[in-house]
């Protein structure tokens, strides 16, 4: 991949590696090769791929935009859809990273339903 360091292709491979399922553990090798400091962005990237990829679960790109605001020890997400649209699927999957979301940042996620 041009352009990219050795570094920055670990840190993408690892990012797909852990987008959806198990997270990752001191023991897997490949995160072995990043710093503490790599593994901290990791640690804190993968709850917001996982809630990007989860915002789209279906693949018909229901949610149009998505609006985050901080309020209370928690973040809320407010998923702007058309009237109408059964974003049920999305919703369910943002509810498997609430607990993973809490451990990394030490907030809750919650999600606002909004129409567009």
């Amino acid at each position: 991949m041009p352009g990219f360091t050795r570094t920055d292709r670990e840190v993408i491979a690892n990012l797909c590696r852990y987008h959806r399922k198990a997270a990752p553990t001191p023991e897997h090798g490949n995160l072995q090769l990043l710093d503490a400091e790599w593994r901290r962005a990791m640690a804190l990237l993968m709850p917001l791929l996982r809630l990007a990829d989860s915002l789209d679960w279906s693949h018909e790109q229901r949610i149009r935009r998505v609006e985050c605001k901080a309020r209370q020890g928690e973040i809320v997400v407010t998923p702007h859809v058309a009237p109408e649209t059964d974003i049920d699927l999305e919703l369910w999957a943002v509810e498997r990273l609430v607990d993973m979301f809490r451990q990394v940042y030490g907030r809750g996620l919650v999600v606002a339903r909004q129409g567009v």
